[in-house]
């Protein structure tokens, strides 16, 4: 890496700012890249903007990886990258091994994830094409024994012409005879597969593809997840009353199929999945078109049948229509003596016969009244008070009332009086609150709101003895796993903020057998407590006084290495 002749650059060793982190604008990369700009960047590592010094008209792309471990097994990966040739898949001009960088055309326009938050899901015809072209460009990858192990709508990128490519392959795995592996293992939680969060290393990631292609397939169509919680999917929760209304029976029957909780459920191959989707007409409408259409044809048949009786009612003659009024007009007539029987006839009397007995009037029944003392007043049960709770962010967020977990957003029976509230997310502290419910009650939590300015601290994790040789640490914060193995440790980088957080750790092995942990030992920096936990996991809470003013805890993990 070199610095240009004619423009000032700086070389600080590190980062120079938020606009150059890694200090680089003006240099000369694999001796014909020149940097011109900083686009951004994220777990993977930067992303820069710059051209060829020998087609300065051509812009591109150059994304530099935080950690790669091996250059030859970079440079081995990023050369199969460069065999993908798809029209839907962004190809890969350049690799630089000695600066672990990969070359890419610019793309003029925006990612998925872009377009969700300013447009909303995508209009039902654009929709289409792009299901149709990243199923098509995941097939074809996974023919190549290509997975991509990072699917979602910000590695999706439409273009102004509304031509779509997949992206980031640069953190694929190919599985052929020889599989080789990056070092930078991608996983987007909304988005992976439940068999990827749970840290299962025998995954398949071909099925796991396909799980995260449904999810974004799902999410461009509704702007929604299907599931409440990605990390532990219940099939029986799949899609929402809401969401699931706006996309068609057909479409929710694929999707479902795809984003099984279970691998084996799902479609065995992507080429599967695209022969559904290519057979796909309707996307959107949930049905409703039927409906119209129902609808539609059953006032045309309504308005032929009155048409039909009225011309009917219009044709009669009139001495018919004469004739039917006259029946349906009752004449009252006055009520005829009954003619006198022989022997009713003495001494010239006349006798009128009694009216019917039917209109005799009866005489009126006696009325029991019973004394008051003796009324027995049925007891009336005052209602059960329904809780709705609503969390904000709600994805990953699990609630907890009087510690049985419940479903947000949904009504919860609770006898009146005091409940013990616990909200449980990722990446906030755990919220514990108690509510009083004695009628129907809303409440929301908004956890960004909450804990916006919280103190942060700094947790260093390493294990002693520190040889894991063939096994790996995982680590759980409030549920959220991430795994490093031998090489990578100690964690010298984990920030959270300040409060209650569920901590556990799993020492795993190649072989799936796991090593029993003795305990856990906190070791604050400036003064704060060393406490001690014994077993795998705890819940600390990190806002207790003894913790405060505090910016780095090295949490130390005890196993039994003998």
């Amino acid at each position: 890496m070199t610095g240009s002749g004619d423009e000032t650059f700086h070389d600080f060793g590190g980062r120079e700012s938020q606009n150059d982190p890694l200090g680089i604008i003006g240099w000369t990369v694999g001796g014909k890249y020149r940097i011109r700009s900083y686009i951004g960047g994220g777990g993977f590592g930067e992303v820069y903007d710059g051209y060829n010094v020998n087609l300065p008209e051509q812009r591109l792309v150059i994304k530099f990886f935080k950690r790669v471990q091996s250059r030859d097994k970079f440079a081995k990966e990023a050369k199969i990258l460069c065999l993908l040739d798809h029209p839907n898949i962004l190809r890969i001009i350049d690799y630089l091994p000695e600066e672990g960088a990969l070359v890419v055309p610019f793309i003029d326009g925006n990612d998925g994830a872009t377009i969700l938050k300013e447009t909303g899901v995508l209009q039902e015809k654009l929709y289409l094409r792009m299901a149709r072209a990243m199923t098509d460009a995941l097939a074809y990858a996974h023919e190549k024994k290509i997975a991509h192990r990072d699917l979602k709508p910000g590695n999706i990128l439409i273009d102004k012409n509304e031509h779509i490519y997949l992206i980031d392959f640069g953190i694929a795995k190919e599985m052929g005879g020889s599989a080789t592996k990056t070092a930078y293992v991608a996983l987007t939680p909304l988005f992976a597969a439940p068999e990827r969060q749970s840290g299962d290393q025998d995954y398949n990631p071909f099925l796991s593809d396909i799980y995260e292609l449904g999810v974004t397939l799902f999410n461009f169509a509704t702007n929604e997840m299907p599931y409440r919680n990605p990390s532990h999917p219940n099939p029986n929760e799949w899609g929402g009353a809401t969401a699931i209304k706006r996309i068609s029976p057909e479409l929710r029957r694929i999707l479902r199929k795809a984003t099984h909780p279970d691998p084996s459920e799902r479609y065995a191959t992507a080429s599967d999945f695209a022969r559904e989707i290519r057979n796909l007409e309707i996307a959107f409408g949930g049905g409703k078109g039927k409906s119209r259409v129902f609808a539609i044809a059953a006032a045309v048949v309504v308005v032929a049948g009155g048409a039909y009786l009225a011309s009917q009612f219009l044709m009669k003659k009139p001495s018919q229509t004469n004739t039917a009024e006259q029946q349906a007009v009752v004449k009252k007539e006055e009520p005829k003596p009954v003619p006198n029987k022989p022997e009713d006839s003495q001494q010239g009397v006349k006798i009128i016969a009694s009216p019917p007995e039917e209109t005799k009037k009866e005489e009126p029944k006696p009325v029991t009244v019973v004394p008051k003392d003796t009324v027995t007043a049925t007891p009336v049960k005052p209602p059960i008070p329904n809780l709705t709770v609503r969390v904000v962010p709600q994805f990953n967020a699990t609630l907890y009332v009087d510690g049985r977990e419940r479903a947000l957003e949904r009504r919860i029976e609770l006898e009146p009086g005091r409940h013990e509230i616990r909200v449980l997310h990722p990446d906030y502290p755990i919220l514990i609150d108690t509510l009083d419910v004695s009628v129907d009650k809303s409440h929301e939590y908004n956890l960004t709101s909450i804990y916006e300015g919280a103190q942060e601290v700094n947790f260093r994790i390493g294990v002693v003895p520190d040889d894991l040789k063939d096994a790996s640490l995982q680590v759980s914060f409030n549920g959220k796993r991430k795994q490093f193995k031998n090489e990578e440790l100690p964690v010298l980088d984990w920030p959270v903020k300040i409060g209650r957080w569920q901590m556990r750790f799993d020492i795993t092995t190649a072989a799936r057998t796991a090593k029993k942990i003795d305990s856990l030992v906190t070791f604050p920096h400036g003064g704060g407590p060393r406490v001690r936990y014994s077993g795998s996991g705890a819940t600390v809470d990190f806002s207790d006084a003894r913790w405060q003013n505090l910016e780095n805890i090295d949490v130390v993990v005890y196993w039994q290495g003998h």
